[in-house]
């Protein structure tokens, strides 16, 4: 058994290489893990702002890694 960290790495890796995509398309990318590993996963990052979902048709999401925003270097006062 894969630990829920492991699976969420997984899933956050392989939406930085494919890009957007749908739950299928992130499912077969995904053979070593279950329907409800990848189900479960992706609602725990959605909940936790790491992933965005954006609803395609009434029963399909596009599913997207957040990217994290960069925070501007301090400058020192002079």
């Amino acid at each position: 058994m894969v630990s829920t960290d492991r699976v969420e790495a997984t899933i956050l890796y392989e939406l930085e290489q494919l890009g957007p995509c749908g739950f299928d398309e992130l499912l077969r990318s995904l053979p070593d893990l279950s329907w409800d590993q990848v189900f479960e996963a992706v609602d725990f990052l959605s909940r936790n702002g790491r992933v965005t979902l954006q609803k395609r048709t009434r029963f399909e999401y596009l599913i997207s890694r957040r990217r994290q925003p960069t925070v501007p270097a301090l400058v020192p006062d002079r």
